[in-house]
């Protein structure tokens, strides 16, 4: 390959990078900056712990100044930088894009699932508590659309960005199987902050990745990684009572581990574990089968076009 070739292959590579850098920074400044007018005008009186976060009302606006911010990244990276609009990035709503987002969250509800099941079912976990039985309704319901809400937000932003803007530009420069790998470990280098973040959570969730990953590939869209993401961690936290990646999403069951942190994940929750682990790679072989029996992928035809002009931008 000549050096033509190789700069064009470190053009997007070298986006992602600058991107990633300012998505971090900006929203995490975008998520402080409301902590702390919250803070100055008296609105908020105690920053509740990161661990407890997710089961609080304040996780909203919170989390949407983040949105607001990574959007604003995302879109302006795209418009300037690669030159396409934002739905380009797997966000147009034609063709099957209903019946993909409901494939991936009946996925992720099943996976979830199963991981309950295995978990309760060996003793691994403890059911402490049923929520809705301990607390008025309409609080139980609060919550939960609450933490509904947050979950959609963190699916749509994280897919849009790891498996939209990262994934796709790796893609272009270096092929769909590197781009999989360096997307879904710059996916679980972000979770490196969440409380009980550790060696083998990070490992746990490039897997995570992979499968997330593995679903735009599959339709060449993000909303069956979406859906996917978005049944995950709803089903981990608020209704079975998991926590999710290091915070307490519990709303419907509280559960105690009561197994070792190889099979329960210990405070980061199961997808940390072997049991989520084998989960992932159970999700991980239904989308090969899926891809390879209903839905062959599809390579987009500018990529196509790129390539075979042996140009990619």
């Amino acid at each position: 390959m000549g050096r033509g070739g190789w700069r064009g292959r470190w053009r997007p590579t070298l986006r992602v990078v600058a991107y990633l850098a300012l998505f971090f920074a900006l929203t995490q400044l975008a998520e402080l900056a409301l902590l702390l007018l919250l803070l100055a005008t008296g609105v908020l009186r105690v920053v509740p712990a990161l661990e407890t976060l997710t089961t609080s009302p304040l996780v909203l606006p919170l989390y949407g100044a983040g949105l607001l911010a990574a959007l604003g990244v995302t879109w302006a990276f795209a418009r300037l930088l690669d030159h396409r609009p934002l739905l380009d990035f797997g966000l147009r709503p034609g063709g099957p894009w209903l019946r993909d987002a409901a494939a991936g969250f009946g996925l992720g509800a099943l996976l979830m699932a199963l991981i309950f099941v295995v978990e309760l079912g060996a003793g691994w976990y403890r059911l402490e508590a049923v929520e809705w039985g301990a607390e008025p309704l309409d609080q139980v319901v609060s919550r939960l659309a609450v933490a509904l809400l947050f979950f959609v937000m963190v699916a749509f932003l994280e897919e849009l960005s790891f498996r939209g803007y990262v994934l796709q530009n790796l893609e272009r420069a270096w092929g769909s199987l590197v781009a999989l790998f360096a997307s879904s470990a710059v996916f679980a280098a972000f979770h490196l902050l969440n409380p009980g973040a550790g060696v083998i959570p990070v490992l746990a969730l490039v897997i995570a990745g992979l499968m997330l990953g593995s679903g735009y590939l599959v339709t060449r869209a993000l909303w069956l990684p979406i859906g996917l993401h978005l049944a995950w961690n709803f089903f981990q936290g608020p209704v079975f009572g998991f926590p999710v990646s290091g915070t307490a999403a519990g709303v419907l069951l509280r559960l105690v581990p009561a197994g070792p942190d190889a099979v329960t994940g210990g405070p980061f929750g199961p997808e940390a574990s072997l049991i989520g682990v084998a989960a992932e790679v159970a999700g991980l072989a239904l989308l090969w089968l899926w891809s390879q029996r209903r839905w062959p992928r599809q390579e987009p035809a500018e990529a196509r076009a790129r390539m075979g002009a042996g140009r990619i931008s």
